[in-house]
């Protein structure tokens, strides 16, 4: 008999082999998908949330209206209350066990998770396929259609999804429940940080990280002749999930647990590695109920939790390992799959739908709510498959975050106001736009401004550098913070003007080219400071250069062409 684990791997291998059956398949979910008008995203009045809260939610098969799919219900309300019970985000997205296309896994296996680093969760479903494996759709912007595809693992596997080695993407997890050894054996895929963490071709995924942990129903320590429930979960706090067996006892639950251990790659691959088992709690929720792990309580590590089926389910969180439920919040019904994950308020969904142009931010019908975001909201652009540059090119606009995997032009007077930390993947561009608000936002690609303003308080990390032109036009830092990465350029002739404590920092690998005679100069309120821990370089034009900020130089002033002035104080311990 060749071992389950023998066969996963000639199953990764022989699946290569499958790629016309898959795009069938994938034609048929957009026929499919394009027949259904998905339902109308549900908003009550946002309250006011921690930035990356941990919510819950709940998922229903559609068994009786065709083309019979699984309706998404996310609640974003505090955990803690107050709060109801009804959805404040729907959708649909997955296969119930009635659709054309259903798996062998009848209703598609509904899943929560951070596939591409932003910070927010999106929706995975998990379909068996006939020939023995478990496809994975990941759907980014709420509409029936996904976004990434591949696959891993065997259809009779229970699925994950955790950061198993905290690099901040989450990571796949098959678990095969049913061994030869009695054990049950874990399998990982890492996602990949970057542009593309995940295919989004039906491509079959390698694995990284192999190992057993836990019991199957034929082990004599299972419980009620049940094997063992898989789950993943950060529970000892280091940023890296651990893996967790939950097991059945005469009346209640034992959790056990093994923590990630070692840097780089945590977990051996090896199914013959059992993992330690390094905590143990007793007695945490009754046979029936359903096991969950999340951070309840937004504190850095995941808790446990089991939920009832009452009327409304019961979710009973325990939020500090104590053993005893601190939160009991209702949300669902019996017979419902559970996730739990960080919700975005609105997502970005393009032309994914059929009627938005995928460009302008003010086009409502761009957006998943049916309307443009407004003051408070957590915002998410996400778009693997069809990558392009975001414009807001008129009006003030304001929203609590946004997090955005594609290139974002501000223009036209246009002005985004962002409350809490922020991040672009790709460029940001002001050309005669403002950015503002308290804020951090990251930017990976090239920052630019054009006859822009870039106004505080916050913080803005240039990690792709900063590029101002000046030929023609001024631009201003109004109370502002500016750390440079890479390599940054202020062409000149005109000058970026500083005010209100606007501070540019350039880290110590960065350099800072005055280009074309360009300045940096004060404008007015507080004083504004240039740190130079890396190069500060007048570079080219035979001009003359001036700087009358207050300038700390720790790093290298160099002069190539021209004559550079400081007028400001300041101190020097670099060259």
């Amino acid at each position: 008999m060749i071992p389950r684990w023998q066969r996963f791997r000639s199953q990764v291998a022989s699946l290569f082999l499958a790629k016309k059956r898959a795009r069938l398949r994938k034609q048929l979910l957009e026929q499919v998908a394009r027949a259904r008008r998905p339902l109308a995203p549900q908003f009550e009045s946002l309250e006011t949330r921690v930035l990356l809260a941990t919510n819950i939610g709940a998922v229903r098969a559609d068994l009786l209206n065709s083309p019979f799919l699984l309706d998404q219900y996310l609640d974003t309300q505090s955990l803690a209350g107050p709060r109801d019970a009804n959805p404040e985000i729907s959708f649909e997205y997955g296969f119930s066990s009635a659709a054309v296309g259903a798996g062998t896994t009848g209703n598609d296996i509904a899943l929560a998770g951070d596939l591409t680093g932003l910070g927010f969760d999106q929706v995975v479903v998990v379909r068996g396929l006939g020939g023995g494996a478990l496809q994975w759709l990941g759907d980014t912007d709420r509409d029936t259609t996904q976004e990434y595809m591949f696959r891993f693992g065997l259809n009779d596997m229970t699925p994950l999804i955790a950061d198993m080695n905290g690099d901040g993407v989450d990571d796949v997890v098959a678990v095969d429940t049913t061994t030869t050894s009695n054990l049950m054996e874990w399998y990982v895929h890492f996602g990949v940080p970057g542009a593309n963490p995940y295919p989004t071709d039906d491509s079959t995924l390698s694995v990284d990280a192999t190992f057993s942990f836990g019991v199957d129903a034929d082990h004599v320590a299972a419980g009620g002749g049940l094997a063992d429930v898989p789950r993943v979960g950060d529970i000892n706090g280091d940023g890296r999930a651990d893996a967790i067996a939950v097991r059945r006892g005469a009346s209640t639950k034992s959790w056990f647990v093994s923590y990630a251990i070692g840097s780089g790659n945590p977990y051996p691959n090896n199914t013959g590695t059992v993992l330690n088992l390094d905590q143990t709690i007793s007695g945490y929720g009754a046979n029936a109920a359903t096991p969950v792990v999340g951070d309840w309580d937004n504190d850095g590590d995941d808790n446990i939790g089991a939920v009832d089926a009452t009327a409304t389910l019961t979710w009973n969180l325990d939020t500090n390992g104590g053993g005893a439920a601190e939160l009991n919040p209702q949300f669902g019904l019996p017979g419902d799959q559970l996730i739990v994950g960080r919700w975005a308020d609105v997502v970005w969904d393009g032309s994914q739908d059929g009627d938005g142009d995928n460009s302008n931010w003010t086009d409502p019908n761009n957006w998943s709510s049916g309307s443009v975001p407004t003051s408070g909201q957590l915002v998410v652009i996400d778009q693997p498959t069809t990558a392009g540059t975001i414009q807001l090119a008129s009006g003030s606009h304001s929203v609590a975050s946004l997090q955005s995997r594609e290139s974002f032009r501000i223009s036209g007077n246009g002005s985004l106001e962002l409350s809490e930390s922020s991040s672009f993947r790709g460029s940001l561009s002001l050309d005669s736009g403002t950015l503002r608000g308290a804020g951090t936002v990251t930017v990976s690609g090239l920052t630019s401004l054009l006859n822009s303003n870039l106004v505080g308080p916050g913080i803005l990390n240039a990690e792709g550098g900063l590029f101002v032109d000046t030929t023609n036009f001024l631009s201003d830092l109004d109370n502002r913070t500016v750390n440079l990465s890479g390599t940054s350029t202020i062409t000149g002739p005109t000058n970026l003007r500083n005010s209100n404590a606007a501070t540019i920092n350039i880290l110590p690998t960065a350099t800072l080219n005055l280009a074309g005679d360009g300045s940096i100069t004060y404008l007015g309120g507080a004083n504004s400071t240039v740190n130079n821990q890396g190069t500060f370089r007048k570079s080219t034009g035979t001009g003359t250069s001036t700087v009358n900020s207050f300038f700390n130089n720790d790093g290298t002033v160099e002069i190539q062409n021209g004559t550079l002035r400081l007028l400001g104080s300041g101190t020097s311990s670099g060259s």
